[in-house]
């Protein structure tokens, strides 16, 4: 089996996605070694601040073989600029961007003020603002992390050895979702399996019970928050990308549920 990386962005279900490739059923079909994101970063001296998790490598960077990568929070060019065993293939999950900042937007106050982290400076940023300027000021953050660059990246690769998948299939059809991720996998997982392993990682019981960790907001979520001048703000900072990675104004996609 060549190695495999999870890529994603930021309340892109990534933990999930976690915990669902870290169940022992799943490892025992890759029979590959789980490398989550962080302990990567710690022997690639050339990564980036977590800060600036999207940018682009200072220096070489190499991936193990035999080994599935877990939540990597990079873009294309990073996934392309890493040097891989050869047939790597990478899964990303695709997420509307302004959902995404509806998400930040919802957990921030519930966010731990011990934890040291970006998001510890962006809460103290908003807590004082309204809705409109607090959401305003975040989605300029979001911005300068390079999370919606890494996202235009993703969608506009072109690679056979890349999966796309959307957030909204897993919210509405988990299941679906997972009998994409795993048929392409192709570990030899049956349908029963794969079945029982939905039921082991429900998506409603992990957003239960996990509010903070997991994911807030629902598909199209935006729509209660952005105002007509929220809305042009967002298309100034980023252009077409609503468009761009396949989303619209005015409705709520459901292309791929």
């Amino acid at each position: 089996m060549p190695s495999i990386i999870h890529c994603c962005s930021q309340r892109g279900a990534s933990s999930w996605v976690l915990s669902v490739l870290l169940d022992p059923v799943v490892l025992a079909h890759l029979n590959l070694q789980p490398l989550e994101f962080p302990h990567w970063q710690n022997v690639q001296r050339d990564f980036p601040a977590k800060e600036t998790l999207y940018k682009k490598l200072q220096g070489p960077c190499s991936f193990p073989e035999h080994t599935i990568g877990i939540t990597f929070y990079i873009s294309f060019e990073v996934y392309q600029a890493i040097d891989k065993p050869e047939g790597t293939r990478a899964f990303f999950v695709v997420r509307d961007p302004r959902d995404i900042l509806i998400s930040f937007y919802q957990r921030l106050p519930s966010f731990p003020m011990h934890l040291q982290s970006i998001l510890t400076g962006w809460r103290n940023e908003i807590e004082a603002l309204s809705v409109e300027d607090g959401l305003a000021w975040l989605m300029n953050a979001i911005a300068e992390t390079g999370l919606f660059s890494a996202q235009r990246s993703w969608i506009e690769a072109e690679s056979p050895e890349l999966l796309l998948l959307r957030y909204e299939k897993l919210s509405a059809k988990p299941l679906d979702f997972l009998t994409d991720l795993f048929t392409w996998l192709d570990v030899g997982m049956s349908e029963k399996e794969i079945v029982d392993l939905n039921e082991r990682h429900l998506w409603s019981v992990y957003r239960a019970n996990k509010p903070w960790h997991y994911q807030v907001g629902h598909p199209g979520s935006w729509k209660e928050y952005f105002s007509d001048g929220l809305a042009q703000r967002f298309r100034d900072l980023t252009g077409d990308l609503v468009e761009c990675l396949g989303y619209e104004w005015g409705v709520v996609d459901e292309q791929e549920v």
